[in-house]
């Protein structure tokens, strides 16, 4: 194959290359809103029940997640990771204790 001709075939290719790039950052696009609504909701439900009061969850809103409910979803998150941590934390001290005694 020609020199020439190969440089063509690669810019005909050039333009669903560019298509290609765009989808996938649109996708990973998607995929970053679409976790900003998950916290967004888990934070939602996560105050209205405990706090039940539309007023307490405004001032709680306001006074300790900045007024955004994602915030309030990501501390949720990380409670739930510190205490699945725990939870191997102890099952692995169990664990080694139970060799050590047997």
């Amino acid at each position: 194959m020609p020199e020439c001709s190969r440089g063509f075939i690669l810019l005909r290719h050039i333009p669903y290359l560019f298509y290609t790039f765009a989808a996938v950052y649109f996708i990973l696009q998607m995929k970053a809103m679409s976790g900003d609504r998950i916290l967004e909701k888990a934070g939602r439900l996560y105050l209205h029940w405990r706090l039940r009061s539309p007023e307490k969850v405004q001032r709680e809103l306001r006074v300790k997640y900045e007024g955004r409910y994602r915030n309030a979803g990501l501390v949720l998150l990380f409670d739930l990771l510190m205490a699945l941590a725990v939870i191997f934390i102890v099952a692995i001290a169990a664990t080694v204790l139970y060799f050590v005694v047997a």
